[in-house]
């Protein structure tokens, strides 16, 4: 497995696999919990010859198949797999996903599933593309990189020198500009296997809108009936098929209006966080699920609750945490299923930009999706961040 995932990872060693886990150094960073459930783990830094070490270790103890379930691993996880000739993911599949301007080419063989967009070296492309734009509404997002980070929307004019330079990381990339698009927010959590998509769930989504788009809530199963979810699911399965999708799990963000479904995003893993929902409300494991069937073993999932929402906590104020009250009481209710807050006293917490600023979040089961809804949104109110009016050190 290449780069961790705790709770994945500990799924994979109840079921009896025997995990080598290849991890950056870097990403030890934010702690080392991966490293507990695998048989045996390879740090590396970015100046080491990954494929080669992994070539002997292949020579030496063969392996059985490679997996990403993380972002940050999705390529090399498939360069292992080509190199081996084991099962796992394609490198085209991945970079089509990965490099978001690639993308975007790939969609333009289904114009209808498209959006309209430009690749921008400077601010001058991207007022040239702003002045293209019938509703004077564009997004700019850097080519490559994960959840809202660099994501921002510009309605005027005057915005752009200031969006570019945030986007572009301080002018140090080029950046996709995209025009706005109306409509519903879904994400679309499918599975495939041997180049046959499965839809897995459609998940009602909700964000903090312009300028950012941070998703604040989602409810699992969405509301929509079932004419809608087919006709989604048909036009996101066709996205797969182009961008050459044979194996693993898709995230596909999208956007719906009357009967347009128009792409903003896929990414060849789980939905953060939405294995919780997608467990404990429908009764799937999506871990067992790609592993089983990377081996051509059956998979037969539970009975779920019904639904799953997650709500992600925001004290909707800047300033230092002083304190965090409720947590205890509100994790003995026998709605929630996952719980983790993010923060502690002493860190200095900011409006939201990005998703690394939400506090943490609450996933709550019901029975059907406008209860899982109620409880994630009442539980999380009991829980009180407070917060001094000064900045940290």
């Amino acid at each position: 497995m290449v780069s961790g995932l705790p709770y994945a990872q500990k799924k994979l060693k109840l079921l009896g696999h025997k995990i080598t886990l290849v991890v950056n150094k870097k990403d030890l960073k934010f702690g080392t919990k991966a490293l507990e459930y695998a048989s045996q783990s390879l740090i590396l830094s970015d100046n080491d010859d990954f494929l080669k070490i992994i070539q002997a270790l292949h020579a030496a103890d063969p392996f059985d198949g490679v997996i990403s379930f993380a972002e940050g691993g999705l390529l090399q996880a498939a360069q292992c797999a080509e190199l081996l000739k084991l099962p796992g993911m394609q490198i085209q599949a991945v970079t089509n996903t990965l490099d978001k301007y690639l993308f975007r080419c790939c969609l333009n063989t289904i114009p209808e599933c498209n959006i309209e967009f430009q690749l921008c070296r400077n601010e001058e492309e991207v007022v040239e593309f702003y002045n293209k734009q019938q509703n004077k509404h564009l997004v700019l997002k850097p080519v490559s990189g994960m959840g809202s980070k660099g994501v921002i929307s510009v309605m005027d004019k005057k915005e752009i020198q200031k969006a570019f330079r945030y986007s572009s990381n301080n002018y140090s990339t080029p950046v996709l500009a995209e025009s706005y698009v109306e409509g519903d927010d879904f994400s679309v959590e499918t599975f495939t296997n041997h180049g046959n998509h499965q839809l897995i769930a459609i998940t009602d989504k909700y964000n903090t809108g312009p300028p950012n788009f941070v998703g604040k809530y989602h409810v699992m199963p969405s509301k929509i009936d079932d004419k809608k979810r087919d006709f989604i699911f048909n036009k996101v399965a066709k996205v797969l098929d182009v961008l050459n999708v044979k194996f693993g799990l898709a995230h596909t963000e999208i956007k719906v209006l009357n009967r347009e479904v128009k792409i903003i995003e896929i990414q060849l893993r789980p939905g953060g966080k939405f294995y919780h929902l997608i467990e404990n409300g429908l009764g799937i494991d999506i871990f067992e699920l790609t592993i089983n069937s990377m081996f051509n073993l059956n998979y037969q999932p539970k009975q779920g609750i019904g639904s799953a929402s997650i709500y992600y906590f925001d004290a909707n104020e800047e300033g230092v945490v002083e304190k965090i009250e409720g947590i205890e009481q509100v994790a003995k209710n026998t709605n929630v299923c996952d719980i983790n807050i993010r923060v502690k006293p002493g860190c200095f917490i900011q409006k939201w930009t990005d998703t690394s600023d939400r506090l943490g979040h609450i996933v709550c089961t019901d029975v059907d999706s406008h209860s899982s809804l109620q409880a994630a949104m009442f539980l999380a109110n009991q829980i009180k961040f407070v917060i001094k009016q000064e900045k940290g050190v």
